[in-house]
């Protein structure tokens, strides 16, 4: 369908010509594709303790007065690798990182 050794073509130019966006043309060539959670992913156990949300009256009015963690889990093809991210929520500077394929507590 679409080649990139073509001599005067540009894959561009190819997938233009198709009328197939260019990051759907390379999701395709690498075989990737979207992972999703499961239905009701998000439905709650009602056995489970609700914690308070402590922030939400609080004005957040200057940087280094609240920070959050993120952890996002990579799949690879037989392993996670663990991304760990401390951001400032009011500069939103991401302040220490860490990328690790073991879900340890050294990761930041």
């Amino acid at each position: 369908m679409i080649s990139k050794d073509h001599s005067k073509l540009s894959v561009v130019k190819q997938s233009s010509l198709l009328q197939i966006h260019r990051s759907g043309l390379y999701y395709r060539i690498m075989g990737l594709r979207a992972i999703m959670p499961g239905k009701h992913a998000s439905k709650r156990n009602k056995a489970h303790k609700i914690y308070p949300y402590l922030l939400r009256n609080l004005k957040i009015d200057r940087p280094n007065q609240v920070w959050a963690i993120d952890i996002t889990y990579i799949p690879m093809r037989k392993e996670f690798m663990y991304l760990v991210a401390i951001i400032d929520l009011r500069s939103r500077y991401v302040l220490n990182w860490s990328v690790s394929n073991t879900n340890g507590y050294r990761l930041v």
